[in-house]
């Protein structure tokens, strides 16, 4: 937009849209409702399944304030950020490792850093790094000036050589920013490198990496958040965790995990909508891992307890029902599919 006037517009018309008219239901939104549900079943059983609706019409709302926030970093941000002068104060004492999450306006530490003129090295998955290019309309020019002045390093995780890039580029007095909650390249046969974690009452499994290389390269770590306000985006930090000399490394590992997890969920729980990775935390749950080779049987009907099951279309457009207890999708017949639409479980009411 040429105007932040004709971007609250805009805004404006987008939140009308969504929030009046309603949800416009895809086999994409529908896939993401059911799985999303059923891992909000799973760590806030408390919730109903409208609690469950409300929360994923807004998480629509924050994805949608995400693609803007890549269209507006190619000017002048228009929200006001709170807490950023602090926290830039705090890294710029000693270098370390910025841990950040996929929660609130989570892409605007990248513009922060790249105005305030900060080197860092962005740590990103094998997927997020082949399409860094298309993911980042309107940070270009400024990503262009600081690679070439060598003030912005794009690491692959899946490259051999990232771990020595972030020697290097930590030795030269760089940041090295990543994301605690990076779930890219987990696979059920790596159990090995995933650190048990208590998280909202449950257990999950969570790479052990990072926290592992800030140990090895002695880097304080810096957890922070950018939390979304009304017109605000509030930077949050808990204090530096720094590294012991000559400590343990899988118990350092094993207690900073825990820090930021349970750091995290504070926020999480009072806004669960601004974290991204909902649909995808089956990655991380062990209750689901235990049971991946397990086959099951579907149950005689009804499936009307939308708690229960969810409607889940593969990628080659079969749909079948979702059992959300164990993440297993079972064919049924289309014209159950078209009534269990009819009753909540997307695409109307």
């Amino acid at each position: 937009m040429d105007t932040v006037q004709d971007y609250k517009k805009e805004l404006q018309r987008l939140h009308n849209r969504l929030y009046k008219e309603g949800i416009d239901w895809n086999r994409t939104i529908i896939n993401r409702l059911t799985e999303m549900s059923a891992n909000m079943a799973y760590f806030f059983p408390e919730l109903s399944y409208g609690d469950h609706r409300r929360i994923f019409r807004d998480s629509l709302w924050q994805l949608k304030m995400d693609s803007w926030d890549l269209k507006l970093f190619s000017g002048s941000y228009p929200y006001t950020i709170r807490g950023w002068r602090g926290f830039l104060k705090k890294i710029r004492a000693q270098k370390g490792m910025i841990c950040t999450y996929h929660f609130g306006a989570y892409q605007l530490i990248n513009y922060l850093l790249l105005k305030a003129k900060e080197p860092f090295a962005l740590l990103v998955g094998d997927k997020v790094y082949h399409e860094w290019e298309q993911r980042n309309t309107g940070l270009e020019k400024l990503l262009g000036q600081a690679t070439r002045q060598g003030r912005f390093t794009l690491l692959n995780a899946a490259d051999r050589g990232a771990l020595r890039q972030m020697y290097e580029l930590s030795a030269k007095g760089h940041h090295l920013l990543v994301y605690v909650d990076g779930l890219e390249g987990i696979a059920y046969g790596k159990r090995h490198v995933l650190e048990p974690v208590s998280f909202l009452g449950r257990e999950i499994e969570v790479p052990r990496g990072t926290v592992g290389l800030a140990h090895a390269l002695r880097l304080p770590i810096y957890p922070m958040l950018a939390v979304r306000h009304d017109n605000t985006v509030r930077i949050e930090s808990m204090p530096a965790i720094t590294p012991v000399a000559h400590s343990n490394r899988a118990l350092f590992v094993r207690s900073v995990l825990y820090r930021l997890y349970d750091w995290f969920a504070g926020y999480l729980g009072r806004w669960p909508e601004q974290w991204t990775n909902w649909p995808f935390l089956q990655k991380i749950r062990p209750d689901v891992q235990l049971r991946h080779l397990e086959w099951y049987s579907l149950e005689a009907g009804p499936y009307d307890d939308p708690m229960q099951y969810g409607i889940y279309y593969e990628s080659d457009g079969t749909c079948g029902l979702f059992r959300k207890r164990d993440l297993y999708c079972f064919s049924i017949a289309q014209d159950k599919i078209r009534l269990l639409q009819r009753t909540g479980y997307g695409g109307s009411p």
